[in-house]
């Protein structure tokens, strides 16, 4: 996670982790629907890049 923003490490914890709504952090963060989901899907997608280039750099 250290590939990750601070706002989109925080918006993604919030949504996995704590399991609030894209609506919840909304409200919490006083941020765009569009910008909090933009985070959450970037965010994901880094981490499944950064799992996938370590998967194969074990090999």
């Amino acid at each position: 996670m250290h590939d990750l923003t601070d706002r989109e490490k925080q918006c993604f914890m919030m949504y996995h982790v704590d399991c609030m709504s894209e609506y919840d952090i909304v409200l919490e963060l006083h941020l765009g629907r569009s910008t909090v989901q933009n985070f959450i899907e970037q965010a994901t997608k880094k981490i499944e890049d950064t799992k996938m280039n370590r998967l194969f750099l074990l090999e």
